[in-house]
């Protein structure tokens, strides 16, 4: 049997260091664009935190919901709205650099 490390169909380093180069198929999300394409689509109250990990929580408290921006993925938490939701994906694509 296979040690868990080899099946678990990580990206190991050499060294056994876990390779987490991944990044956006379309370019990485620039947070300060995609706070500003999320006013414009009509959202007021923006709180964004880096959580010095390479992720970045934007919340939205008005509409209930929250985004987590990661280095290769992007999470939308919402209270199931399709507008807000679509809103949301609208000004994330905004912010990609090639689409």
């Amino acid at each position: 049997k296979l040690p868990d490390e080899v099946t678990s169909g990580t990206k190991r380093k050499a060294d056994g260091t876990v390779n987490r180069q991944k990044t956006y198929m379309w370019g990485n999300v620039n947070i300060p664009a995609f706070v500003e394409a999320l006013t414009k689509n009509g959202f007021v109250d923006i709180k964004v935190e880096d959580t010095g990990e390479g992720c970045t929580i934007v919340d939205l408290p008005n509409d209930d919901t929250l985004i987590q921006v990661e280095p290769d993925n992007t999470h939308i938490i919402c209270n199931g709205e399709e507008t807000v939701r679509i809103k949301i994906r609208d000004a994330l694509l905004k912010c990609l650099k090639k689409i």
